[in-house]
């Protein structure tokens, strides 16, 4: 008798984050950011895996790119937005990159108080000699 052929339903974006997560405690930091990487790939709005693969990317010693992923880490958790935007501020700090620095705290506190506020304009202006026409 023949055994009957077995499928496996595609893991879940929460099965790659855990698994992600577990990749990244063992130090398996390219593995983690894989397994990251198809769980945003199912849930683009996953905010957690989305931190979790910039986290990992980060630890594979990529500076540039974790810079970049956490700048695309959702908003629907704030939580994990916020730790998502004080890390990518902490590598534009080292970087010296103080315009992209200014934007993303701004993006940062406009997401936390649902809308810009007048003080970010102000501090863009001091910094750069020109206040920023959107705000």
């Amino acid at each position: 008798m023949a055994k009957a052929s077995r499928t496996t339903p595609e893991r879940s974006a929460d099965e790659f984050f855990r698994r992600s997560n577990q990749l990244l405690e063992a130090g398996r930091y390219a593995e983690a950011a894989a397994a990251a990487e198809r769980a945003v790939a199912l849930d683009p709005q996953h905010g957690a895996a989305a931190y979790s693969r910039a986290l990992a990317t980060l630890n594979v010693g990529n500076e540039t790119e974790a810079e970049r992923l956490f700048g695309l880490v959702p908003t629907s958790d704030r939580k994990i937005f916020g730790s998502a935007m004080a890390a990518r501020a902490h590598l534009l700090e080292e970087r010296g990159d103080v315009e992209e620095l200014v934007a993303t705290l701004t993006r940062w506190i406009e997401v936390y108080t649902g809308g810009a506020l007048p003080f970010t304009a102000r501090i863009y202006s001091k910094r750069n000699g020109t206040a920023r026409p959107d705000r």
